[in-house]
């Protein structure tokens, strides 16, 4: 009853499907790799954040390479004592805020040694496009934040234009170094908290936890297989009983 699946075109079909469903699942695992990954690392930061905030000066310098110090205290918090200096803020464009667009304030916070820690502030809305947004009168005081990795180009998405930039696409510390003539801590501080959308910038709200997407991605995959084989068997029974029945356009 089966046997037209010997033909060519079915077993190019079957071909077909059998390399679509390998794809499908292996795509699947992956994804439950990632998440494991995700939840590893999700696991590190909630530890992090739960310590005690330091002093920045105690735990990393200026001197400390970017990409090590990123993967070292990612979610870390500290705190530094100094001063905004707003002549050398730039704005992070692409940012969104309750579904509308926008930009992350990045200023440069100065301490007494004259390194500087660039700060994401916040959130402010498309027509404040020119920094710089903050408003300083050089006032020491001590900020409290959350230091996240450089987001360096890596391989793709925009590349930012030579000269001074006013607008970034990323938070690049090597790349803005390039224009502030302070030595820059190599990673950046968010000032996260609960959003109050009555005052200017809008705090971003601290990170969740929660595993990712990966577990939803790899159910997909898993479900694209299963469809997958479940069609070309529901079409081979299909076919197998037209042809039974004498049915079939031989």
């Amino acid at each position: 009853m089966y046997r037209f699946l010997a033909r060519p075109i079915w077993l190019l079909f079957a071909v077909i499907v059998a390399t679509a469903t390998y794809t499908f699942v292996s795509l699947g695992f992956w994804q439950l790799d990632r998440l494991e990954e995700r939840r590893f690392d999700d696991l590190i930061a909630q530890q992090r954040e739960a310590q005690d905030p330091l002093a920045i000066t105690s735990v990393l310098s200026v001197d400390d390479p970017i990409e090590g110090a990123g993967e070292e205290h990612a979610f870390r918090t500290v705190t530094m004592t100094g001063h905004f200096e707003p002549t050398y803020e730039v704005l992070a464009r692409s940012q969104t805020y309750d579904g509308t667009a926008g930009f992350h304030v990045i200023t440069p916070f100065v301490d007494d040694d004259g390194n500087a820690l660039l700060v994401n502030q916040g959130w402010i809305p498309l027509e404040n496009d020119t920094p710089p947004f903050t408003q300083s009168d050089g006032e020491t005081e001590t900020i409290t934040v959350t230091l996240q990795p450089s987001q360096p180009r890596r391989g793709y998405g925009p590349t930012e234009p030579v000269g001074v930039l006013k607008r970034i696409a990323r938070i690049d510390i090597a790349r803005l170094q390039e224009q502030i003539p302070y030595p820059l801590y190599p990673v950046y501080g968010v000032a996260y908290a609960d959003p109050d959308p009555s005052r200017l910038p809008i705090s971003i709200p601290s990170p969740t936890f929660d595993g990712g997407p990966h577990q939803s991605y790899a159910i997909q995959w898993f479900t694209f297989a299963a469809i997958s084989v479940g069609g070309f068997w529901a079409l081979a029974r299909t076919t197998a009983r037209k042809r039974r029945s004498g049915t079939d356009a031989e």
